[in-house]
């Protein structure tokens, strides 16, 4: 435990203002990221199904995918608390 608390003031002295401050925004999103994953996951599932018919994704892809799709998630929890 002491050297995760350890880690965390380092990596507090390293970054920067602007990291710092969309680090703190994505804790206070955290809530909304979990929800959006929740309805991205089974469309990204549907659209893979229907465009890559009975295809096997490597390793590779679906890191591309997850990574996409944290992405997406994160941005669309953005523009969801700024209209709230």
């Amino acid at each position: 435990m002491y050297g995760v608390m350890g880690f965390c003031r380092l990596l507090s002295q390293i970054l920067t203002d602007k990291q710092s401050y969309f680090i703190s925004r994505i804790s206070r999103n955290v809530n909304e990221i979990y929800v959006i994953q929740w309805y991205l996951i089974p469309i990204t599932y549907i659209l893979i199904c229907f465009f890559a018919k009975n295809s096997v994704f490597g390793d590779f892809l679906l890191i591309i995918v997850s990574v996409l799709e944290m992405a997406a998630s994160v941005l669309l929890s953005f523009l969801f608390m700024r209209k709230f």
